[in-house]
């Protein structure tokens, strides 16, 4: 719908929601990112910024959010959404 197409992009589109664990947080959880993402040789984070609305604390932006749940796909989602 926005065109947004590899040909006007001039650049491969990839999508899957296949994971690589990249290691564990301090209690012991894994910790998952997108594969195709492992895999690039950079990755650049893109959006507004402002709080989020129902959540307060150290971390509540749209790009932490997007690095925890969008990056980890279906499975970094339920590792984050686990803990509430």
């Amino acid at each position: 719908g926005y065109g947004l197409t590899e040909e006007y992009l001039g650049c491969p589109i990839k999508s899957s929601m296949e994971v690589k664990m990249i290691g564990h947080t301090e209690d012991g959880r894994e910790v998952v990112i997108d594969k195709n993402a492992a895999e690039a040789d950079g990755i650049i984070i893109s959006c507004r910024i402002k709080p989020h609305n129902a959540f307060r604390g150290k971390y509540e932006s749209g790009i932490m959010k997007m690095m925890a749940v969008g990056l980890g796909k279906q499975v970094g989602a339920e590792h984050v959404h686990e803990q509430g």
